[in-house]
């Protein structure tokens, strides 16, 4: 892919998870795996952003045929990560997946295959979760020893 077309499927993607007005933490975190899985950094990232905030955006097919189908799977993995389909992003999704010539029982289909790596994913978050719990817990009782250990230090 061209830095050009990273630019234009991460804005499709970036246009889908802010269509319903709550950008969400997760959707934040998706698309960064999105960017690198597609070779994109920073910059392609921050150009992304910024082209599909514009008024006159439009969602465009990615050149390549694998990629235009590799997109609708980010685009609905994105949409579902917060376990909801909403009007608007159901709507996107439809329309692209028209413009592909895929029908009902076959975006169905891909959809409940996207499934998979959303379960992946929040299985992935808790487990991330508990261990910065953990080093948050070391940390403090790390802090809590040399403290104590400096005071008995003191009074020797």
């Amino acid at each position: 892919m061209t830095q050009q077309e990273q630019i234009q499927y991460l804005a499709n993607i970036y246009y889908l998870a802010g269509i319903d007005s709550n950008f969400e933490v997760e959707e934040d975190y998706i698309l960064q795996e999105i960017a690198k899985g597609i070779g994109a950094g920073y910059l392609e990232t921050r150009k992304a952003l910024d082209l599909s905030v514009q008024k006159d955006f439009a969602i465009k097919l990615p050149i390549r045929y694998s990629e235009k189908f590799r997109c609708l799977e980010d685009m609905l993995f994105v949409a579902m990560s917060d376990a909801k389909l909403h009007a608007m992003e159901k709507q996107v999704i439809i329309s692209y997946s028209k413009k592909l010539g895929i029908n009902q029982e076959q975006l169905d289909q891909i959809r409940s295959e996207t499934k998979q790596p959303t379960r992946k994913l929040k299985y992935f978050q808790h487990k991330q979760c508990n261990i910065v719990r953990l080093e948050i817990i070391f940390a403090l009782l790390y802090n809590r020893f040399k403290f104590s250990n400096h005071r008995i230090r003191r009074q020797i």
